[in-house]
């Protein structure tokens, strides 16, 4: 038996929760877990005030060192970024899309928020981040502009889903989520945004579906894959950030899931971050199941250190760059989104 604490198997979890959602017991439930940070998701318009509550409730719980994600461009202020025209040439867009999302970073960064989970480089026609006629190599360059102008304002980029959703289809017969692109198909399409971005990103989300390229006779979801995860990205990418594994995207495509044992499974895989809802119950299901399968052997401890290192490395590099822009600086960058907006369109 391996002994395992709460506060460790707690580092493993990413709470995610909506401001239109009860916050019930959500300080206590931080306190007692202790996750390495909360995802907060807003859909729709909302004040600050309402946000400012709920981050207050999340930093007495969790402390100055919390990863702080937001999704969802309903925040305070944010905005959906105007994307240049394809026909600028590439270093206007480039300069146009850098300082775009230096704003938005700066933005989240007065809001109180340390990472971004919005940005998706996927190719589909909807899902696409720039511009309907981008290519996979378009999406690339402007995806880069993107994460570097964040950077610069002490805020980190979660790209997904990896390794792309342009060719998933819905099964008729299972409902699944799955590919059949091939390999060599997926390395010159659907993977040429992410092994553009992978050395700059601190952490990266995995598909919710399969991919039959890498697991044909039992077609699994890429978070719960270790072909993937492992095989694919770690092994011949060499990625070494943080790699998430988001559950409740997981249910959208699989219908309803068992919270711990999939926990159980991307851990396995080789994820390191584990996002559940912050709800009691799905909270205690993921402690439970990754503690009683670190407590048994079935995952190792050399296993468990590998994630918690990522999760700290995370950590220290937002504490070193840990800076909130001041009001004045933020309605500088806001008065700077208009002329922006004009640039793009001309």
């Amino acid at each position: 038996m391996i002994a395992c604490s709460v506060a460790e198997t707690g580092q493993l979890l990413l709470l995610e929760v909506g401001l239109d959602e009860p916050a019930r017991n959500l300080e206590s439930l931080l306190r007692s877990v202790q996750p390495a940070g909360v995802i907060i998701r807003v859909g729709r318009p909302t004040n600050k005030g309402k946000l400012r509550t709920l981050l207050v409730k999340i930093s007495r719980a969790l402390g100055i060192n919390a990863l702080l994600g937001a999704r969802g461009d309903g925040l305070p202020g944010m905005f959906r970024l105007p994307v240049p025209g394809p026909t600028r040439t590439g270093q206007q867009e480039l300069r146009i899309m850098e300082a775009l999302a230096e704003i938005r970073g700066a933005l989240l960064r007065a809001l109180g928020f340390n990472i971004d989970f919005t940005l998706s480089v996927d190719l589909t026609e909807s899902g696409r981040p720039f511009a309907p006629e981008s290519n996979a190599r378009r999406v690339a360059v402007l995806a880069r502009a993107y994460v570097s102008g964040l950077r610069r304002q002490g805020v980190l980029a979660c790209a997904g889903a990896f390794p792309g959703l342009a060719s998933v289809e819905t099964d008729k017969d299972s409902g699944a989520s799955v590919s059949a692109k091939s390999m060599a198909a997926l390395w010159q399409e659907d993977l040429t945004p992410f092994r553009e971005l992978l050395p700059r990103l601190p952490l990266l989300a995995m598909s919710p579906a399969a991919y039959e390229a890498y697991d044909f006779d039992v077609p699994r979801p890429a978070m719960l894959s270790s072909n993937v995860v492992t095989g694919l990205l770690r092994v011949k990418l060499g990625y070494r950030g943080a790699v998430v594994a988001h559950l409740p995207q997981l249910e959208q495509t699989a219908g309803k899931i068992e919270v711990g044992e999939s926990a159980v499974k991307a851990f396995e895989a080789g994820c390191d971050l584990i996002v559940v809802r912050g709800d009691k119950t799905s909270v205690e299901q993921a402690v439970q199941a990754t503690s009683g399968a670190l407590g048994s052997g079935k995952i190792s401890r050399e296993r468990l250190q590998e994630s918690l290192g990522r999760i700290r490395a995370l950590k220290r590099r937002l504490a070193a760059q840990k800076r909130r822009a001041s009001p004045r600086a933020v309605q500088q960058i806001a008065e700077r989104i208009g002329q922006l907006a004009r640039d793009s369109e001309t």
